[in-house]
């Protein structure tokens, strides 16, 4: 198996006021990537469709010494680096043009049959090219998270129509939007993001509400992305180190 790389350089529409990748555009960054990846193996949407299957996201572990900014080039590589029978990992890495480790990722999936919305064998519905390269860039990832008892912010908001993606619910790249939309915009200003763990627990769909919940314990924020009944869509964590004045 073949390491599979794109070049890309950062657009001004996915920074921030501070000109540094948006959240949600590192998210679509690293999907795109395996997106394109996965139709190169034979496993794309398409090619699942016709098998009446699809892949959904499990979780995420990602880990971030800095993210780029504007009009900032970088390549994005991508490979499967472990299968089993009902689950399948990828690795995710961006580099600067010289060789800069900007972000290492670890994300894992599932296959669900298209009618039932059940999880089906991901390795019977594999190809030949689909091959496993065994090289890891997160160290131990996947670790579950912990649901606090307690809350310190909760916000609320509805599922807007441009969250929804080609499966018909909400896009895997919006859960950590709205988990960091309960956090202060002074905090945001204040703080980098240096890690994010995302478990997705349950497909939120058009007209959904979402109750955004976080806990800040020490350098991190513990979030529950929620229905008002308390049922989870997406639990995540994030660990940050204070921005030096410099």
């Amino acid at each position: 198996m073949e390491k599979y790389s794109i070049p890309y350089t950062i657009r001004t529409y996915e920074c921030d006021a501070q000109k540094t990748l948006r959240l949600v555009s590192l998210f679509n960054l690293l999907q795109a990537a395996a997106t394109d990846h996965a139709d190169r193996l034979g496993v794309g949407f398409y090619d699942l469709a016709a098998k009446g299957v699809f892949w959904v996201y499990v979780s995420y572990d990602i880990r971030i010494a800095r993210l780029p900014t504007w009009d900032e080039k970088v390549v994005l590589t991508t490979w499967p680096s472990e299968t089993t029978t009902m689950t399948a990992v990828r690795e995710l890495q961006m580099k600067t043009q010289d060789g800069e480790v900007l972000v290492n990722a670890s994300c894992r999936f599932a296959m669900l049959d298209a009618i039932r919305l059940r999880p089906v064998s991901v390795v019977k519905n594999l190809t030949d090219k689909y091959q496993v390269l065994p090289e890891r860039v997160v160290d131990e990832p996947f670790a579950r998270l912990p649901l606090p008892e307690t809350w310190d912010v909760e916000k609320r908001q509805s599922v807007r129509y441009d969250d929804i993606d080609v499966n018909g619910h909400v896009n895997n790249s919006i859960y950590p939007v709205y988990a960091q939309d309960a956090l202060s915009a002074d905090f945001l200003k204040d703080n980098v993001l240096r890690q994010i763990r995302v478990e997705f627990k349950k497909s939120a769909v058009a007209n959904d509400e979402i109750i955004s919940k976080v806990l800040f314990t020490g350098n991190e924020t513990f979030h529950s992305v929620c229905a008002p009944d308390g049922k989870e869509f997406a639990r995540i964590a994030m660990a940050w180190d204070k921005k030096s004045n410099g």
